[in-house]
């Protein structure tokens, strides 16, 4: 019983003019799309939770504002790691997304991505490890404490204001049509 093997042929559509240089396809596209879209979503829903969960420590622990530091404290340095990994990711996916549709919708975006990133690098590398030390030497409630706490609360709005836009936009970026494919040089 012998079986015959057929030639199996695929036939595939041109790829858009900037996929076709690199090599992508409408599905790498999704998936771009996708992993923004989740990791923007990530991003900017835990800088809502930390201001939540920073606001109601503090109401919790009205007596006691030593133990509500210390609790805050590990929750801001936890969520320091945690943006700058979703920033990491927002930025590549961003980037590509970029690399297969070249628009400046797109480029405004990466921008917006990388002014929020700017800030969470400011707040992990400069702002947190300053408030940190004075928290631990016990001078919370100096001129200096006071004005790191107001870069912090500065920095965390600007970067929930810059989020907010460039999740506004996703809409618009994902909606943009795509280019003519070009078939070669007879077009």
């Amino acid at each position: 019983m012998k079986r015959r093997l057929r030639a199996v042929r695929f036939q595939t559509e041109p790829l858009p003019c900037y996929a076709a240089a690199v090599g992508y396809n409408p599905t790498m596209q999704r998936v771009f799309a996708s992993v923004l879209i989740v990791s923007w979503a990530l991003w900017l829903g835990g800088i809502g939770t930390l201001f939540l969960a920073a606001t109601t420590l503090f109401a919790a622990f009205p007596d006691d504002r030593q133990i509500a530091g210390t609790a805050a404290s590990a929750i801001f340095r936890g969520f320091d790691r945690y943006q700058l990994l979703l920033a990491a990711v927002l930025l590549l996916a961003t980037f590509g997304s970029y690399v297969y549709r070249r628009t400046r919708l797109r480029t405004f975006l990466f921008c917006l991505f990388a002014f929020a990133t700017l800030n969470a690098v400011v707040s992990a590398a400069v702002i947190t490890p300053r408030i940190e030390t004075l928290r631990q030497t016990g001078v919370t409630a100096t001129p200096q404490f006071r004005r790191l706490h107001g870069s912090s609360m500065l920095v965390y709005v600007t970067q929930a204001a810059a989020l907010l836009l460039a999740g506004l936009m996703l809409p618009s970026v994902f909606r943009e049509p795509l280019p003519e494919a070009t078939h070669g040089p007879d077009r």
